[in-house]
């Protein structure tokens, strides 16, 4: 055994810093929000072989930002690196006088000593990790110890302790509303058949199976369902710029496919009736794993997307065999993003969206909260007649005002004594 052992353990390996999606890079202070979230915690394990003299422990978190391009080439690569965080817990974890000399430093005896240390909230300016093929954007807790035996002293340094730090929405900011949308995509064909894609939200929790509502809706009997299913798409673009004011420019751009879904049906396809839905389970991957998958982030130097598409293929009563795809844009985030999902509705009128399936029959496709079905699905509602509402603004009837192009952006957002066809008039 070494006389002195050091280890790192924290408390958790993601930490989040929330604001905005493109970190500013003159905002050094932490978020408001962020003051109520985990921070970066755990404790640094000391093993001594024997009584020793410790002058100083100390713990900081280190970053580093690296791009290779153009990336997979042997030669005439441009390496870019610079280091984005040096972050030294302060106080030290145990502080002693500047002096070496023995008598200055505090003895402990043999065995296993636990300095637990909590960082202040980071800033908000620190980009999310990434583990891209043109480079990396990287987190690591480093911790020190200094010993002291007569006039000599030793430094003995712990094995780095990766962290994958995730940039998340504030709540309140217009990128927060964009991913905590309800998803409701919608699309027919020769007005025989509408299909709609249906999820909570429009982030999609890593590690974790998203429950996909595909409802279908044909205007004529004996349509069937041959094939049913679900990619995920990832983007990673490498970007660069002559100035930070001039545009931003694609260096290089791949994608690949990291999660995929479908549902089982019979060899023939499956009959299809009024409102039929099927659920397609989704595993979203979790990231900076074996699976190669990241967050989606976006910074000065690289920018990561999602791209969810549904496809469907339908076959016709006439025999045509049709296929009809629901592209949509996904935010892969970790679970703590949800956290202050709740905020957002403070002050606010959480309205639902619904979609008329005739006979004043609605189907809610959009509600956050319980409205939504336990498995995440389409909740119906029978109203009485009459009682569909109409926006005085643009004449839309007999669905929610909601379905208005100019009032979805705006939905969560309506005080309290705001009319409808005041947000549609906020866009004209």
């Amino acid at each position: 055994m070494k006389p002195v052992v050091l280890k790192i353990h924290l408390d958790t390996p993601v930490v989040c810093v929330y604001g905005d999606q493109l970190p500013d890079p003159s905002n050094t202070a932490p978020a408001a929000h962020q003051q109520q979230q985990e921070q970066l915690s755990g404790t640094v394990e000391l093993s001594l072989r024997t009584a020793t003299r410790i002058q100083s422990v100390s713990v900081t978190l280190f970053g580093e930002q690296i791009t290779r391009l153009p990336p997979h080439t042997a030669t005439t690569v441009a390496t870019t690196a610079r280091c984005i965080a040096d972050i030294a817990h302060s106080p030290p974890l145990l502080a002693g006088p500047s002096s070496s000399s023995s008598s200055n430093a505090e003895r402990y005896p043999a065995g296993t000593h636990m300095f637990p240390f909590r960082f202040p909230p980071l800033p908000g300016n620190l980009p999310t990790s990434t583990v891209l093929s043109f480079g990396h954007t990287r987190y690591t807790v480093r911790a020190k110890v200094i010993t002291v035996s007569g006039l000599r002293r030793t430094e003995y340094l712990a094995q780095e302790e990766p962290l994958a730090l995730v940039r998340c929405p504030q709540p309140g900011s217009e990128w927060a509303f964009r991913v905590f949308d309800a998803l409701h995509v919608s699309t027919h064909w020769e007005d025989r058949i509408q299909v709609t894609l249906a999820h909570a939200t429009c982030a999609l929790l890593a590690d974790t199976a998203a429950t996909l509502a595909v409802t279908f809706e044909p205007m004529e009997k004996r349509f069937s369902l041959v094939s049913l299913h679900a990619v995920l798409r990832e983007t990673q673009c490498a970007l660069g710029g002559s100035s930070p004011s001039s545009a931003v420019v694609v260096n290089h751009r791949e994608s690949h496919t990291v999660a995929r879904a479908h549902v089982d049906l019979a060899q023939d396809g499956t009959g299809i009736g009024d409102n039929t839905t099927f659920d397609l389970a989704l595993r979203v991957p979790r990231p900076l794993g074996r699976a190669g998958t990241q967050y989606s982030c976006a910074s000065a130097t690289s920018r990561v997307t999602h791209r969810l598409v549904v496809t469907a293929v339908l076959r016709s009563p006439d025999g045509a065999v049709v296929e009809i795809t629901l592209p949509s844009r996904v935010w892969v985030l970790p679970h703590q993003a949800v956290d202050g999902r709740e905020e957002l509705e403070e002050g606010t009128v959480g309205l639902p969206r619904y979609q008329n399936t005739g006979g004043d029959r609605l189907v809610e496709t959009a509600r956050r909260g319980s409205s939504m079905g336990s498995d995440g699905g389409l909740v119906p509602l029978d109203l009485p007649p009459y009682s569909l509402p109409v926006c005085l603004s643009c004449g839309k009837e007999d669905v929610s005002v909601l379905e208005c192009r100019t009032a979805i952006f705006h939905r969560s957002r309506m005080s309290e004594n705001a009319s409808i066809e005041d947000l549609c008039v906020q866009e004209t």
